[in-house]
């Protein structure tokens, strides 16, 4: 199996064939992610969100795209970096010891949403640092929805993909937000939509 570099490199290389990453992406080797950052993402992602309504926000399809594109300025400021917006798929064994993924698509069906300038509908994304480190803010919100884990709920995935446990690997398909902006996908959230629980009934 290929290293998270390894398919990151081979993302990019797509990305900027396919003329939707055209910045100088440069990796290194510091270590970004440390336990303040938690404490400081928590109340920016508060901000925002209630936990309530971040849940009935992260049920709605394509909406982790949309989360992404909304922290990565908040990302950048706090650990003074320029991160990318990862798109690819979660590989996750469930409480059967059954494999899960979570936005499963190819390049070419990258490709072929290019072609037809439209954003599938299960998309997932997170953010890159610098050093090759990872930060998910939907996936567990995502995984606790699904299952009904309401401890999973606001937690964040934020580490290097060589540290993740109970065999969970992140495969990027392509980078940056140029394949977004092809497809006119809309970026903006209607927070109010997501303040309150619906009637019965509407």
């Amino acid at each position: 199996m290929q290293s998270y570099s390894e398919e990151f490199q081979t993302a990019l290389e797509f990305s900027k064939e396919r003329g939707i990453f055209s910045a100088d992406y440069q990796s290194n080797t510091t270590t970004y992610i440390a336990e303040w950052l938690m404490y400081e993402l928590g109340p920016k992602i508060a901000e925002y969100f209630t936990q309530d309504s971040f849940t009935r926000f992260m049920g709605g399809a394509q909406n982790s795209v949309r989360l992404h594109h909304l922290f990565k300025p908040v990302i950048d400021e706090l650990l003074k970096v320029d991160s990318v917006v990862t798109t690819g798929y979660v590989r996750v064994p469930n409480d059967a010891n059954e494999i899960e993924e979570f936005g499963k698509m190819t390049q070419a069906d990258a490709a072929l949403a290019l072609k037809s300038a439209e954003a599938p509908e299960k998309i997932h994304t997170w953010i890159t640092l610098p050093s090759g480190e990872i930060i998910d803010i939907a996936f567990m919100t995502l995984y606790g929805i699904l299952y009904n884990e309401e401890s999973l709920i606001g937690n964040i995935v934020a580490k290097h993909p060589k540290d993740l446990t109970g065999g969970m690997e992140y495969h990027p398909i392509f980078i940056g937000e140029g394949f977004y902006e092809k497809c006119g996908f809309d970026f903006n959230i209607d927070f109010a939509r997501y303040e309150e629980e619906p009637e019965e009934g509407l």
